[in-house]
This record gives structure tokens, sequence and C-alpha cells, in this order.
């Protein structure tokens, strides 16, 4: 199962003052990538405390789990719509601050598309 110390998925949590503000999974080993890369998503954070360091702090308490773990990689995945508003940021912070680098380049063309992205 998932408890313990060697358990494959776990779900940060985020509190301010006692009330869940926030949150995002990190798996060692999901079942659609290589040995060594593990995966941080379902990253949620309260809009009342969006833009406060939420979402960083979640997303650096997966990765040192997932580098604790001995993951070389690590991948996450989203949709992007160009042109919306928070696609846009969502590709800004994902592939610019969080140093994601997606396998089929920049975004193309004026459709929505799935992004695979990964860093070391």
């Amino acid at each position: 199962g998932d408890a313990g110390p060697a358990a494959n998925r776990v779900l940060h949590l985020a509190f301010r003052e006692g009330k869940l503000v926030g949150c995002c999974s990190s798996t060692v080993q999901p079942p659609w990538t290589e040995r060594g890369c593990g995966h941080w998503g379902l990253l949620s954070v309260d809009p009342a405390v969006q833009g406060t360091g939420v979402a960083s702090a979640l997303v650096a308490a997966a990765e040192s789990r997932l580098a604790d773990s001995r993951c070389v990689a690590i991948q996450i995945e989203y949709e992007f719509t160009p042109g919306d508003a928070y696609s846009e940021r969502l590709l800004a912070w994902y592939e610019g601050k969080c140093g994601f680098v997606c396998s089929s380049g920049p975004p193309r063309g004026r459709w929505c598309e799935f992004r695979k992205c990964r860093k070391q």
C-alpha cells in the first residue's frame, strides 16, 4: 500500500492558521514513467493564498521526497491553451521558474496541447 516511509505515492498538504490551503502529490514510481523518474501533480492552492509561496513550498517538499527516494528525473504533465491567461501563467511557472523542459519544445500553434515535461 501507500503507507509509511516507503510509500510510493503521498499527498503533501499545506496549512495556514489551521486551514488547509493547498496540496500536491508525489509518486516515486508511477506506471507511466521509466524506473528512476518520479512525478508530482495534483497541485492545487486556495486562490486566496496564491502568490504567497504555498505552491513553491509544496513543490519543494515533493521534489525533496523524490530526490530522497533516488529519483534521477521528475515528470509533470499539464494542458496548455495559447492565449489563455491561466495556461500562460502555468507555462511560465512550470517551464520557467520550476525548470521543466518539454520534449515537444515550445508550444506550437493556436490549439490546446498536452505538455509532458521533465527535469533532472
